[in-house]
């Protein structure tokens, strides 16, 4: 008779994910906490930098991911496409402001 977790468990290292919650991205400390499988006390004490929306206290889950991947030496999975979209608009302003067409393309 088979265990109801014995389809969680492939062969080899990869294991299939059908089990875990499907987490929001926005997280309540509570949550943030399961995330990271540490008490809330440890979970401060690492310092990442909540998100305020009204009086919700919430964490980003790109930015628990982003933790976890520098504290294990990785590179971020996710580019931060914050940091080209803002290039690609200061290049844009620029060329306004000289009076310059912008490029099509």
């Amino acid at each position: 008779m088979l265990d109801d977790d014995a389809h969680d468990v492939a062969d080899g290292p990869v294991v299939a994910r059908t089990r875990l919650p499907d987490w929001p991205r926005l997280m309540p400390l509570r949550l943030a906490c399961a995330y990271f499988g540490v008490c809330d006390k440890t979970f401060r004490a690492l310092g990442i930098a909540p998100r305020r929306i009204g009086r919700r206290v919430l964490w980003d889950r790109a930015d628990l991911d982003r933790w976890a991947d520098a504290m294990a030496g990785m590179a971020a999975r996710v580019p931060d496409r914050s940091v080209s979209v803002r290039a690609t608009e200061r290049r844009f302003y620029e060329r306004m402001k000289n009076g310059k067409p912008q490029k099509a393309g």
